[in-house]
């Protein structure tokens, strides 16, 4: 018989970056305002804080936009560090500038060039147990390099745009998600003007307490500052059958997963899970394929509003905010998605950077990809094979986890990137429930 190991904290957290994506606060920025930094904050890195770091760190791989992943926890720095490094030590590789790691490959007699690091990751020791809250709220975490001194070099939670709390506990976790809400309104609401909206998460291990607090409005100000809260990891939901399958990017994974091998017709279920089973990577690298999707359909609306495409991203917008914003079910969401296919793949093609005039959107895309695909496999534990043999899956080794030039060109033997967006649109905003049901 075929096993295959129950990943319940991951597909928690993975149906949560896919229905409550990390870019949703960044919607609310208008187009003229800065929307190139997205900050994710976590509160107490066990389990699932662990997992969500992981998550974002290629999720968060969005073309156009650098991710800061901000960490506090009761374990020192050096403990935290070993913790990043026992699952892959390339993780704060690719998040350290001037790492050998970064370097693209050069073409015959250019010079060696660097990619940017993949994030940002800053990290302080702090009060999680909640004895004394005002400290875990005003905890600040120093850039990497630089001195808590320095008030441009730090950062607190309560600047994220996208906050976990795992703190080991309902009550803490439920009293350090209210705290948080307050500081972070007040600071907004300090600093004057409209500021990025915020989205806050906190685990609740007790299934009727979480649905209790998932059915209760989010918080607006007159102003129209938003910050949403969120309650998830209940045990039901967790060794939910919606959970252990991910039902919600299933149908999206197994197509993209055929496209990959170059089978056009889906076989029967038991054959399926047959595959599935047999071939885990390649199911586990479609299904991060399919969560994605949305994730570059934002990305190429924050590039169209800066090529003057305006029309075609707002429209991009109005899509991305009535799934995130309004929970709209996806199947009402298709038309609207089909409809814009078209429209994109024309001006998409023809837009190009205004201030270099290169590269095309599609070149951006497939370098972003890239960069998506490598930080995703580092966060699974794969690592540079660099003896030219083939991946060893047990081994978890790659020969081609390495940098790829800015802007990547098309590869003839791949379909192009911009039709497969086109087309999983179609798959992703699909006839489906709520993808978070119950979570």
């Amino acid at each position: 018989p075929s096993v295959d190991r129950v990943r319940g904290v991951q597909n928690m957290i993975y149906r949560l970056l896919t229905g409550y994506p990390l870019y949703e606060p960044l919607l609310s920025v208008p187009a003229e305002e800065d929307a190139h930094t997205l900050n994710i904050g976590i509160a107490g890195v066990g389990s699932i804080g662990t997992e969500m770091l992981l998550a974002a760190s290629w999720c968060g791989q969005i073309p156009g936009c650098s991710l800061s992943i901000n960490a506090v926890s009761l374990q020192s720095e050096a403990e935290f560090r070993g913790l990043l490094d026992k699952i892959n030590p390339e993780i704060r590789q690719s998040a350290a500038a001037g790492s050998p790691l970064l370097n693209v490959f050069p073409e015959d007699g250019q010079a060696q060039t660097q990619n940017p690091p993949y994030l940002t990751i800053r990290y302080a020791q702090a009060d999680t147990a909640l004895s004394d809250p005002a400290s875990l709220i005003c905890t600040e975490l120093p850039a990497p390099g630089g001195s808590s001194a320095d008030p441009r070099s730090t950062l607190c939670l309560t600047d994220c745009d996208y906050l976990l709390i795992s703190l080991g506990s309902d009550a803490r976790n439920i009293d350090a998600a209210e705290r948080f809400r307050r500081a972070a309104a007040a600071k907004r609401i300090r600093s004057g003007g409209r500021t990025r909206d915020m989205f806050i998460v906190c685990v609740v291990y007790d299934s009727d307490l979480a649905d209790a607090l998932n059915s209760s409005p989010d918080s607006i100000g007159q102003d129209g500052l938003r910050i949403r809260t969120r309650a998830i990891g209940s045990l039901r939901d967790i060794y939910s059958i919606d959970n252990i399958y991910m039902k919600s990017t299933e149908q999206s994974a197994q197509a993209m997963n055929r496209s990959y091998e170059g089978t056009d017709s889906a076989p029967d279920l038991a054959e399926e899970m047959r595959l599935r089973t047999q071939n885990i990577y390649n199911y586990m690298s479609s299904t991060a394929r399919a969560i994605h999707v949305k994730y570059k359909v934002y990305a190429s609306m924050r590039y169209l509003q800066k090529c003057g495409r305006t029309e075609t991203a707002e429209r991009l917008r109005a899509l991305l905010t009535e799934f995130t914003e309004y929970r709209t079910p996806e199947s009402l969401l298709l038309p609207a998605a089909k409809a814009l296919r078209e429209q994109m793949l024309s001006e998409f093609a023809a837009c190009a950077d205004p201030e270099t005039g290169a590269p095309q959107l599609n070149s951006l895309l497939r370098w972003g990809e890239h960069r998506r695909w490598c930080a995703y496999m580092r966060s699974v534990g794969f690592m540079l094979r660099s003896d030219g043999r083939e991946k060893d899956i047990v081994l978890r080794l790659h020969p081609t986890l390495v940098e790829a030039k800015h802007p990547l060109t098309a590869q003839t033997d791949r379909p192009d990137l911009l039709d497969e967006i086109g087309r999983q649109m179609n798959t992703v905003f699909k006839d489906n429930d709520d993808p978070l049901k119950g979570i």
